[in-house]
């Protein structure tokens, strides 16, 4: 059995959807599966043993590079092309390999429709709620004999990043994940500040993005014990300092989903978004749930509520602290 997983971008999913490769060798044993994603997400794919070969495909080639790997794809005689991101991209490559192969199609399906009348028109009986990513990307391979749900933390091959030398106590330290793409879903600055200040005996890693500026504010509380790596990591770096920490707190964002993934204890704040929450038993999704939750995809719509972000806001530092000190008791 040869298999070809196609999902591009970005990084939240790519995450979620790691856990596919073990869980078909699980079921097929001798499976060979090869997975297509843009280049700047092809190193975290590789961290994942239960893939044998990862194909970098470069977005600025267009539909040149699509032509060039529907040749190189079509020689590689694939039994089973899963599409894990059903856009125009993977459309247009699927499209001739379903023509001119004999390999079997599963395709994830977006939902777009239900999706329109669950935000539009507060439809919310139409998805899951709440909707776990992870085993979102399982639920098509039912048809293959594969579990629709796992709650088995999974190991990636994560090297030491030399970028940050040796971290006393880090296994004992706090994680943080402050940013978002979009600001809706960002607990604020004070809030983070807050937090830290709770723990006055811990250490903190911060971790964002170069764009993520604002996280010099929230190390600036405490800078003999908060340490500031946004922007100074790659994702694998990122990864490995997630991995190493006690726990996380994040944002409903990607490094949510890599804490979740690897089975790390870790907290998240879910506000606006309707598909950020974790699958696993360690990970802890906190939620305001308000009735006007949640109002969009990923946080890019505007607040509806009359209080603004009234569904992070709700969510103090207090009650973060009482969540974090429960799953402290639990390492004791």
């Amino acid at each position: 059995m040869k298999v070809l997983i196609m999902r591009f971008s970005s990084l939240g999913d790519i995450v979620q959807a790691l856990e596919v490769p073990r869980s078909i060798k699980k079921k097929y044993p001798q499976a060979e599966i090869h997975w297509i994603t843009k280049t700047e997400f092809a190193e975290i794919v590789s961290t994942n043993s239960y893939i044998d070969k990862v194909w970098k495909f470069n977005r600025d080639r267009g539909l040149k590079g699509l032509h060039y790997y529907y040749k190189v794809l079509k020689n590689e005689d694939y039994s089973l092309i899963y599409d894990a991101h059903n856009n125009l991209r993977t459309t247009l490559l699927k499209i001739p390999l379903w023509l001119f192969t004999r390999a079997r199609f599963i395709t994830r399906p977006k939902n777009r429709i239900r999706r329109f009348l669950f935000f539009k028109l507060g439809f919310k009986k139409l998805l899951p709620i709440p909707f776990r990513g992870m085993e979102s990307f399982l639920w098509p391979l039912k048809s293959i004999g594969i579990p629709q749900v796992s709650y088995e933390a999974h190991p990636l091959e994560l090297p030491v990043p030399q970028v940050l030398g040796a971290l006393d106590h880090i296994d004992q330290a706090i994680c943080i994940a402050p940013s978002a793409a979009w600001k809706l879903k960002r607990w604020s600055v004070e809030n983070w500040q807050k937090l830290i200040k709770s723990f006055p005996d811990k250490e903190f890693y911060i971790i964002g993005g170069p764009t993520d500026t604002f996280c010099k504010d929230i190390q600036s509380i405490a800078p003999d014990r908060c340490f500031n790596y946004a922007g100074k990591l790659t994702w694998v770096e990122t990864f490995w300092l997630i991995n190493q920490s006690k726990i996380l707190v994040s944002g409903d964002t990607g490094a949510l989903h890599v804490a979740d993934f690897l089975g790390k204890d870790c907290v998240g704040l879910i506000g606006p978004s309707a598909f950020g929450f974790p699958s696993r038993p360690k990970s802890k999704a906190l939620s305001a749930n308000l009735s006007c939750q949640p109002c969009s995809k990923d946080g890019s719509s505007s607040c509806k509520n009359k209080q603004y972000q009234r569904c992070l806001t709700e969510l103090t530092p207090e009650i973060v602290k009482l969540k974090l000190d429960e799953i402290e008791r639990g390492f004791e």
